[in-house]
């Protein structure tokens, strides 16, 4: 499994491939995509619990984002 890409399944009560439904419907970034992203980013876990809260707000469930959904996103995310 590439580090920079974890290629993770979507199964089928995934948001997507990357967050998943918990207790009570919750999201919550799956642990191999945390584990990957507190590795090659700076951010936290805190942080990056944060920004999936405004990704799932923009993003598609099963499909995630097209380019413009994350013009708006990055839009967001850089005026915090």
């Amino acid at each position: 499994m590439d580090q920079l890409d974890p290629g993770l399944p979507c199964e089928v009560d995934d948001f997507d491939p990357y967050v998943k439904y918990g207790r009570d419907n919750l999201l919550f970034v799956k642990r191999q995509a945390m584990n990957s992203l507190l590795k090659t980013t700076r951010y936290t876990e805190a942080e990056i619990k944060n920004l999936m809260t405004m990704y799932v707000q923009m993003a598609e469930p099963k499909k995630g984002m097209n380019m413009r959904q994350f013009d708006k996103f990055w839009f967001q995310m850089t005026n915090i």
